[in-house]
């Protein structure tokens, strides 16, 4: 009996190695338009770069469409979420990339793009709108943001966004909000800090209103395969007449090159739990 169980022990231990083993000679060969490969490569600096799958399927691929071969992420990640630059709501310190571009929804309808200049430096827009049964304004703004440092595991970026509202019922005033955020972590694991001031606090469009003060945001994410991700956000406002705080989770799903977040605000004030809003964002990466 004894023989038996040591027997099936290293029957166990040996299956579990040779998986490592074939996790570890496993590839991910990420391409130029964002798409994601995974399998063997015999020679990684061939030309054509050829990869075959775990099934026994063989690709030919030239090298100049090939960007990177590297291993699995954390032993068996092949793919990262696209959307590495925001959490729900709040920003993280991570830059989207030279030479990618990101185009998408906000709060369901609210379009927005980013333009990654290089690996540190981004551009981006979003128009807002505000609307009533009297009234239709809109609020275009345009922001940069330029990544500090990015080790891996430490990323710090700081950055700024201006507007100002256009319509009947405005007053054309400006509104600036400069932030700066941290992240601390991978891209699968990670915590995210943020502080962004709001100036303009005669801002009027409708429901849109920004006091001056400051807004804290923490937040962090955790991957949970190579498709889902979950995130959450919390942001405390300080100014006056300003109070409580926003609580923001949900899930994100993912692609090579696309994301859709499906999250819940839940405001809190006195102690009391506001009402909850179901809101989601979508996102393409080219």
């Amino acid at each position: 009996m004894a023989r038996s169980l040591l027997a099936a022990l290293v029957a166990v231990l040996a299956f579990a190695q040779a998986a490592q083993a074939q996790s570890d000679a496993l590839r991910r060969v990420v391409l130029a338009d964002g798409t994601v490969l995974v399998g063997f490569v015999a020679d990684e600096g061939a030309d054509p770069v050829v990869l075959t799958t775990e099934s026994g399927v063989e690709q030919r691929i030239p090298r100049a469409q090939v960007v990177e071969i590297a291993p699995l992420i954390a032993g068996r990640f092949f793919r990262l979420d696209p959307t590495r630059t925001r959490l729900v709501l709040s920003p993280t310190g991570r830059t989207l990339g030279g030479g990618r571009t990101r185009v998408g929804t906000l709060l369901y309808i609210v379009p927005n793009a980013t333009v990654g200049l290089n690996d540190r430096l981004d551009l981006g827009g979003t128009l807002f709108f505000s609307f009533g049964s009297d009234y239709l304004s809109a609020v275009p703004v345009v922001g940069a943001k330029f990544g500090v440092v990015d080790t891996g595991s430490f990323a710090l970026a700081v950055g700024g966004n201006v507007g100002t509202a256009l319509g009947e019922d405005t007053d054309g005033t400006f509104v600036a909000t400069p932030y700066a955020a941290v992240t601390i972590g991978d891209e699968i694991r990670s915590l995210s800090a943020s502080v962004t001031g709001l100036i303009g606090a005669s801002l009027s469009a409708g429901d849109i209103d920004a006091a001056d003060g400051v807004l804290l945001a923490v937040g962090g994410e955790a991957q949970l395969n190579n498709g889902v991700k979950i995130l959450a956000d919390v942001g405390v406002p300080i100014a006056e007449g300003g109070s409580g705080a926003v609580v923001a989770p949900g899930v994100r799903f993912f692609g090579d090159r696309y994301s859709v977040d499906l999250f819940g605000v839940l405001g809190v004030a006195d102690g009391e739990f506001g009402g909850f809003a179901p809101i989601g964002n979508f996102a393409f990466n080219f």
